[in-house]
């Protein structure tokens, strides 16, 4: 990530409840063991919210600033952007991003409503760190070519 910004993303698996029924678990497990892949999916998730816990500044310069979220098209067999861009500020704690229909930048009918995202497999793409806007004392840009975050969690 070039100069604090570009494309960094984490893939997350969503699983309902823990991971499904006792079947379904133990049907993912005997997957993994004889394939050594994760399993695809067996339901879809709701989303309607994702909270990001960074370390403010000055202890985190590569902390993510700006992100967004993409989840894939199976009708496109492609990820695509399903939220605008978010800017994390340079706060300690949680801090939390309601994901509604008009976050969809998109026109491939993604499974949104007005309560979130409905997806099985979603990323983190983060944009930017928080170093990518600052320049030292004599004007130059500091470079911070990394990016990252404490936690995350979905709702």
């Amino acid at each position: 990530m070039p100069g604090g910004r570009g494309e960094e993303w984490i893939e997350f698996q969503l699983v309902r409840g823990g991971g499904g029924s006792e079947g379904e678990k133990k049907k993912r497990k005997t997957i993994e063991k004889t394939t050594n892949q994760t399993p695809p999916s067996c339901s879809m998730v709701r989303l309607s919210a994702i909270s990001i816990s960074i370390p403010p500044m000055p202890q985190g310069p590569l902390s993510v600033r700006e992100f967004c979220l993409h989840a894939h098209s199976s009708k496109l067999n492609k990820w695509h952007a399903v939220t605008r861009v978010f800017e994390v500020a340079s706060t300690p704690g949680w801090q939390r991003f309601a994901l509604h229909e008009s976050d969809d930048t998109t026109n491939n009918n993604t499974n949104t409503n007005n309560r979130g995202l409905d997806v099985d497999k979603i990323r983190l793409v983060c944009l930017s760190n928080q170093m990518a806007r600052r320049t030292d004392h004599f004007g130059r840009v500091e470079m911070f070519d990394s990016v990252g975050f404490f936690s995350v969690r979905f709702e």
